[in-house]
């Protein structure tokens, strides 16, 4: 299966992105991406081993130790927004703090999908060709959720936390 998982707005809630993570790693992503608003570094030890692409929110203010936390625990370093093609998809992703940001990159046509976060509420649309997802949030959401895509089917799974890992 060619997985990927998608979340975002984790806001240092630690036993419920914690119990996500669990998650993630039973599905054995090809990559996971995280749209923003980390908060702190010691967030990012949660995904220590994953292969994770994430990009900066609006309340992620302290880039650099966020930064350094990446390199403490092996990931990519974050960005403003993440770009790339895995299985044949072209995606894009940005925390969606910033409209026009997420507006050109759909009206580009370019990609195939389109993650942001930001909202805290989850929704899948397609805008022409692109797909457009917010996974929803693991903190400050009616439900704690996250994505999983099956790229060679492109069939979403929503997954909801309901309670705090073991």
């Amino acid at each position: 299966m060619s997985t990927i998982c998608i979340l975002s707005d984790t806001h240092d809630n630690t036993d419920i992105t914690k119990n996500a993570v669990e998650q993630i790693k039973a599905l054995s992503p090809l990559c996971v991406f995280h749209c923003g608003d980390i908060t702190t570094p010691d967030t990012l030890s949660l995904f220590e081993g994953l292969p994770l692409k994430a990009v900066f929110g609006n309340c992620d203010w302290d880039t650099s130790a966020l930064l350094e936390a990446c390199s403490t625990y092996g990931l990519d370093p974050i960005e403003h927004t993440q770009e790339g093609t895995i299985e044949g998809k072209r995606i894009f992703c940005a925390h969606g703090d910033r409209p026009n940001v997420l507006l050109h990159a759909i009206a580009s046509e370019s990609f195939d999908y389109v993650f942001h976060g930001h909202t805290h509420v989850y929704s899948d649309s397609f805008e022409e060709k692109t797909r457009v997802i917010n996974p929803g949030a693991l903190f400050r959401a009616e439900r704690y959720t996250f994505v999983a895509i099956d790229l060679e089917s492109d069939s979403l799974e929503l997954i909801e936390i309901t309670s705090k890992s073991r």
